[in-house]
């Protein structure tokens, strides 16, 4: 299932050789990166707001025959043509090229008690920091054409039309809201002034809430834009094909799998060579476990995640796991959780130009799961396991370790950001151990540990530790 996400490594400088990126292309370099790295893991679950009772019901069900509204504006910049076809809602824009597109600025009146403005148009309860709603920049007739002159959302349960702020509004919710943690979504559409204005709201922001917000918004033109002249929509096309040749690049790598020299056994010593340093992995050992005994509840990277689940015994309590094939549910069931701990030996050698950051190591790994062993080379599962949002269970996130016994920066900033970094001297070696979640019925399939030192997971050069 999914739905347009608005809230959000580099890729391998041997996958970008030769090509200049823009911003619009390294966005989908880090998208690409994701989908190498978990292989066929980047289509997430989305999110959708539980159904309430709606003013204007557009679609009824899932199966419903597409329908169309056409509004009309008598004089304005756009007229708006609303389809609804099973459950994607798509909104089709045609624009008066001879009005000039405006910039504007939004501001809200209504701010719900509790709320506080992390970000420009963003706001967040004090106890729920990055869970609230965000007022999105708003699309003028230029953006809508670079939009394709549509806006999509898919997995639709409910819209309810209103009148809001002056505005003609859609009230958007999604299917199986609760279990999928859903945003609601309002956009209000001005075509006398030639905007469209979205406002993104959590999951856990009340929806009678959130349409006060949008009840309560004054917007100014304060100054005027311009339509892609021709020479800047032919850089958009050949960013499109910049973009098109990387996945077609990505899927190249991925159909190679992992060739049989990239998988190396417990206790084999790997050096990652760089410049100015060389930096030396060995797995000594890998051990599956059903409890944790023995462990400092501040060696986790955050125990308020794993605490949860703990039971008295230092076991894991089972969650409720998805299935997929190509973003598609194939099944759900109850699964049980154990631990993997792994011993890890790094040395470092620092070369001669070596640089502060070169003593820098990242000591943290992430479990991969290969697939059937053909000819020379492990294949890329097709098929991805995740939890159900509702649960909240976080232990696999990016297939991570969850624990480091010798952190090194446990405060403020930097436990977020280097909790799993150790700075080394030369000549300086380390044992240590990190360990992770896995899902007991998993624990026996093809696994493998990818060291984000390494920093080219699921590549064809990728280094993997075998613990199969």
């Amino acid at each position: 299932m999914e739905y347009r996400d608005r809230r959000n490594d580099e890729l391998k400088e041997r996958l970008s050789t030769g090509i200049t990126l823009t911003d619009t292309v390294n966005e989908k370099v880090e998208e690409a990166y994701a989908q190498i790295r978990r292989q066929g893991q980047a289509g997430k679950v989305k999110h959708y707001k539980r159904p309430r009772k709606t003013v204007v019901l557009l679609a009824a069900c899932v199966g419903v025959m597409a329908t169309s509204v056409l509004v009309a504006a008598a004089t304005g910049f756009f007229t708006r043509d609303t389809q609804m076809e099973e459950d994607m809602l798509t909104y089709a824009f045609d624009l008066d090229y001879d009005l000039k597109p405006g910039t504007f600025e939004v501001i809200a009146q209504y701010i719900p008690e509790g709320y506080v403005e992390g970000d420009t148009n963003k706001y967040w309860p004090e106890d729920n920091w990055g869970h609230g709603f965000t007022l999105m920049p708003i699309l003028n007739t230029a953006d809508l054409e670079r939009e394709g002159n549509k806006i999509q959302e898919n997995n639709v349960e409910n819209v309810e039309h209103a009148t809001l702020s002056g505005m003609e509004a859609d009230v958007i919710t999604f299917k199986e809201a609760d279990r999928y943690e859903a945003p609601t979504v309002i956009f209000l559409f001005n075509p006398q002034e030639g905007y469209v204005l979205e406002v993104w709201g959590d999951y856990n922001v009340p929806q009678e809430e959130l349409v006060k917000v949008a009840d309560s918004l004054t917007v100014e033109r304060i100054g005027d834009a311009e339509y892609d002249s021709e020479e800047e929509k032919a850089r958009a096309a050949e960013e499109l094909q910049q973009e098109e040749s990387l996945q077609a690049e990505i899927e190249e790598i991925n159909s190679r799998g992992v060739a049989a020299e990239h998988v190396i056994p417990v206790g084999t010593a790997y050096t990652l060579e760089r410049e100015n340093s060389r930096k030396t992995f060995t797995v000594e050992e890998a051990e599956i476990t059903d409890t944790l005994e023995n462990y400092d509840t501040g060696n986790f990277y955050d125990y308020s995640l794993v605490e949860p689940w703990l039971l008295e015994d230092g076991s894991l309590r089972p969650y409720t796991r998805q299935h997929y094939e190509n973003d598609t549910l194939l099944d759900e069931e109850t699964v049980e959780q154990c631990f993997l701990r792994v011993k890890v030996k790094v040395s470092q050698e620092l070369l001669e130009g070596a640089e502060d950051w070169d003593r820098e190591v990242a000591l943290d790994a992430r479990i991969q799961r290969l697939g059937d062993f053909q000819g020379n080379s492990y294949q890329w599962p097709t098929d991805y396991y995740q939890p159900v949002p509702s649960e909240h269970n976080f232990l696999h996130i990016d297939d991570n370790c969850v624990y480091l016994d010798q952190p090194a920066n446990l405060e403020g900033e930097e436990r977020a950001h280097s909790f799993f970094w150790r700075t080394m001297d030369d000549g300086e070696e380390l044992e240590y151990e990190i360990i992770f979640v896995l899902d007991k019925d998993l624990s026996q399939s093809n696994l493998a540990l990818s060291f984000n030192a390494f920093a080219n997971p699921g590549t064809a050069e990728g280094i993997f530790f075998s613990i199969f």
